[in-house]
């Protein structure tokens, strides 16, 4: 664990993780604002219960609080009161920390098909946006014209790790989800390039992400 005072004062910006499994109370992240730096940025994804169905790991800590009969309307952006719930949640811890994004990411499971794509539409389209940029990074096979469709009609970032996804990098804001580590120095170098002539935010979403974001903010090589 690296101690939050140490982390604000080395990084400019940070992934507000715990948010996804189980997101921290307003009054908590309150506090997270007050010992940040003035231009330190928070980025919170977005509660599971938003985008996951209950049968997903991450359910693991908080699947005794829902009633089994209710299991079922949970995720994949449906029109139901945990979802509604689970938003709303997130939405107070977002403003609390005055974050500039809202995290998206999406299972396997959410597809894209004609149900998925409705109700995806209709949360996106139903929810104030705030002061947030909204950020979406789908898991499992969407075909890229269908992505760059979606992102466009709903106003959304596209989050990619550049490593894994063939993506272009976009124009503007490009936001990248790191998955793995043990970076080269080649690989480091490709993503300080994605920076050039844009903004350039990088996360590294595993538990060694503190040292890799170290390396690539002070230029260092192995």
């Amino acid at each position: 664990m690296v101690a939050r005072r140490r982390y604000f004062e080395t990084l400019p910006t940070v992934e507000v993780g715990a948010a996804f499994i189980d997101p921290p109370k307003a009054a908590t992240a309150s506090v997270w604002r007050g010992e940040a730096p003035r231009e330190f940025e928070f980025s919170v994804p977005v509660s599971q219960m938003v985008t996951h169905q209950a049968e997903s790991s991450g359910y693991a800590k908080i699947r005794h609080r829902i009633p089994e009969r209710r299991r079922a309307f949970c995720g994949h952006f449906k029109d139901t009161p945990e979802v509604a719930g689970a938003w709303e949640a997130t939405r107070a811890l977002a403003a609390a920390v005055r974050a500039r994004f809202i995290v998206f990411e999406t299972p396997a499971s959410f597809y894209p098909d004609s149900n998925h794509l409705r109700d995806m539409y209709r949360f996106f389209k139903g929810v104030p946006r705030g002061p947030w940029l909204f950020v979406w990074q789908p898991r499992g096979l969407w075909e890229p014209r269908l992505l760059d469709t979606v992102c466009g009609d709903l106003s959304l970032v596209r989050a990619y790790d550049p490593f894994q996804e063939p993506v272009a990098a976009p124009r503007g804001v490009r936001y990248l989800r790191l998955r793995g580590n043990g970076y080269s120095d080649a690989q480091f170098a490709l993503l300080r390039r994605l920076g050039d002539g844009g903004q350039a935010y990088v996360y590294f979403t595993h538990r060694s992400g503190w040292l890799e974001a170290r390396r690539l903010l002070e230029g260092r090589a192995r």
